[in-house]
């Protein structure tokens, strides 16, 4: 009787066990996002890694998704006005942060 019992609750065990939940593409992959905002009255390109990335316009914002994590450079210009911005930035598995640049 024991056994038969004993055999009844591994049953029931093994079939209310749940899968383990799925991982984020983020997560498996290692990647996390970084958006830029240009807060100024003028345009500017934005480089990472020394690569033009993108034109933002005064007011506007941009995403670069999937970003490998580690250390990045940045480099932001405005021809109009002369004006550079000049940083690194670290990219956090799954998060998102924001870059502002400002007059």
């Amino acid at each position: 009787m024991k056994r038969m019992i004993f055999a009844l609750f591994l049953a029931l065990t093994a079939s209310c066990q749940k899968d383990a939940p799925e991982q984020m593409a983020c997560e498996a992959n290692n990647f996390g996002s970084r958006c830029f905002e240009n807060l100024t009255a003028a345009p500017m390109d934005v480089y990472v890694d020394g690569s033009l990335r993108f034109s933002l316009p005064p007011g506007g914002s941009q995403c670069i998704a999937q970003m490998s994590v580690g250390i990045h450079q940045y480099r932001a210009e405005q021809p109009s006005t002369g004006l550079l911005w000049e940083g690194s930035f670290d990219v956090v598995q799954c998060s998102v942060r924001t870059i502002a640049f400002r007059p």
